[in-house]
């Protein structure tokens, strides 16, 4: 028993450095993931909605308001471009000029068919850029009534909005007053950051107020835009919202959008204004259901 215990082999050093590996990983822990939420909103501009309270502030909100008026000759371009009866007479034309043009070739011959139809294409394209042309020049009168809008539109001129005196310009002071025959006007901007990607025009139509405020009026929006990449989240309705929100606070008689706003310029024939009356028709009803919530919400209060 002795001689076969003394001729085993001394351990090999090998052995042992491959296990000390081994040893140390089952001995490692795992690190516990970090328990502290990181806010998806850091670094993000803030969204706010305020009274214009700068010069700077009322160019941006004139600006976006024009850009609103110059937009509205795409729009405007497409109703021409895609209603059913522009569509139809068009095709109509094409295969007139068809018609004349393989006419007057004396269309029948072989040889001549290669040739006569790409006369009718090219005829064909000419006759379309024609059209194309035609909707430019109908649809332009957007490009001038945006480059008519002028400082008085939202309430002054650069002069008048110094900074301080924001709500307090010489338009503003004589409808007060209930001379010069102007109604005071408002601007409320939204930003996002620094930048104004929202503007709405108020005008306060000389009237009587509630209670003992006097000459406070209605409220009449005279514009209402939102930047275009912006448009369709709900930055539009929370301008309302606060629109709605300061003619309560001033003892307003209600709040409307103005006949004449600044997108209410029809240039087309009364036949193709239907998807402009249903734009605008939206934005009344949007308003009228804001006004109509938050008297829900004051007689719930009480």
């Amino acid at each position: 028993m002795r001689g076969s215990t003394s001729s085993l082999p001394p351990p090999s050093p090998l052995a042992s450095a491959l296990a000390a590996p081994e040893e140390d990983y089952r001995s490692t822990t795992t690190p516990e993931p970090s328990t502290i939420a990181v806010d998806p909103l850091v670094g993000v501009p803030p969204l706010t909605t305020a009274l214009a309270k700068s010069s700077e502030d009322k160019l941006a909100a004139l600006k976006l308001v024009a850009d609103s008026v110059a937009q509205q000759r795409q729009f405007a371009s497409r109703i021409l471009i895609f209603h059913p009866l522009n569509l139809a007479l068009f095709g109509t034309c094409l295969a007139v000029i068809a018609q004349l043009v393989l006419r007057y070739r004396g269309s029948g011959d072989a040889r001549w068919l290669g040739a006569d139809t790409a006369l009718v294409g090219t005829t064909w394209a000419g006759f379309t850029m024609a059209a194309l042309l035609g909707v430019r020049a109908v649809t332009g009168k957007y490009i001038e009534e945006a480059e008519s809008m002028k400082w008085d539109f939202v309430g002054g001129t650069p002069a008048e909005c110094s900074d301080g005196e924001v709500g307090q310009t010489a338009s503003h002071t004589r409808s007060r007053s209930g001379g010069g025959g102007a109604n005071a006007r408002d601007v409320l901007v939204t930003k996002f950051g620094e930048e104004v990607i929202g503007a709405l025009v108020l005008e306060w139509v000389v009237g009587e107020g509630k209670g003992r405020r006097k000459k406070v009026g209605r409220a009449s929006i005279r514009a209402w835009t939102v930047k275009l990449k912006y448009r369709g989240k709900g930055v539009g309705s929370g301008l309302l919202e606060e629109a709605v929100g300061l003619v309560e606070e001033r003892g307003g008689d209600g709040i409307e959008f103005n006949e004449e706003h600044a997108n209410s310029k029809r240039i087309l024939w009364p036949i193709y204004n239907s998807p402009l009356e249903k734009r605008e028709q939206k934005a009344r009803n949007l308003l009228d259901d804001i006004v109509e919530n938050r008297e829900a919400a004051q007689t719930k209060k009480r």
